[in-house]
C-alpha cells in the first residue's frame, strides 16, 4: 500500500513538471525574438531579452526553430499529453507504436512546412525553413527523388497513416 501511494505521488509530480515544462517551451516560442541574444549565437551582444522566458528561453526557441522550425509547437503538445498521462497514472496502449506514429508524425510535418514554405522561413532564418534544417534536408532528399508532387503525395499518406499508428483515431 505504501508503495502504491508513493509511486501515485511521483507519477503526479512527474506530470506536474511536464506541464511545467510544456508551459514554458510555449512561451519560450511564442514570444521569440530573432535579435535575441542566445548561447551558441550573437557572442558579445549584451542586453535584455525580449523573450517572456528570459535567456533559456530564448535559447530554447532559437535552437528549436532552428533545429525543426514551426514543427517545435508538436513538442510542448506531446509533453502535455505525456505530462496527463503520467499525472492520472494511465498506462499508454503499446507505448513504442506510439512513439514511432508521432516521430513520423512529427518528422512528415515539419517536411511538409518546409516544402510548403519553401520561399519562407522561420524570422531570422534562411528561406525554406519552415520545417528547420531537418525538414529542409528531408524536404530537398524527397524532392530530389521523388519530385514535388510525388514528396507530397507520400508526406501525405504517412501522415495519415502516423495519425492512425501514434492515436486510437479510425478514419472509418
Amino acid at each position: 500500500m505504501k508503495g502504491s501511494t508513493i509511486s501515485r505521488r511521483v507519477s503526479e509530480f512527474v506530470g506536474v513538471a511536464l506541464f511545467a515544462a510544456a508551459l514554458f517551451w510555449i512561451v519560450a516560442l511564442a514570444s521569440y525574438d530573432p535579435s535575441d541574444p542566445v548561447w551558441h549565437m550573437k557572442v558579445g551582444v549584451v542586453g535584455d531579452t525580449a523573450n517572456f522566458a528570459g535567456r533559456v528561453g530564448a535559447f530554447l526557441a532559437d535552437l528549436s526553430f532552428q533545429l525543426v522550425g514551426y514543427t517545435a509547437f508538436v513538442v510542448p503538445v506531446a509533453l502535455i499529453v505525456v505530462g496527463w498521462n503520467y499525472f492520472w497514472c494511465r498506462e499508454v496502449d503499446a507505448p513504442g507504436t506510439k512513439v514511432f506514429g508521432s516521430t513520423l508524425l512529427f518528422m512528415c510535418v515539419g517536411t511538409s512546412l518546409s516544402m510548403i514554405f519553401s520561399g519562407t522561413g522561420v524570422p531570422g532564418m534562411a528561406a525554406g525553413t519552415g520545417g528547420g534544417y531537418m525538414g529542409r534536408w528531408l524536404s530537398e532528399q524527397m524532392t530530389s527523388n521523388l519530385g514535388a508532387t510525388g514528396s507530397m503525395i507520400i508526406l501525405l499518406a504517412l501522415i495519415f497513416i502516423s495519425v492512425i499508428v501514434s492515436t486510437q483515431f479510425s478514419f472509418g
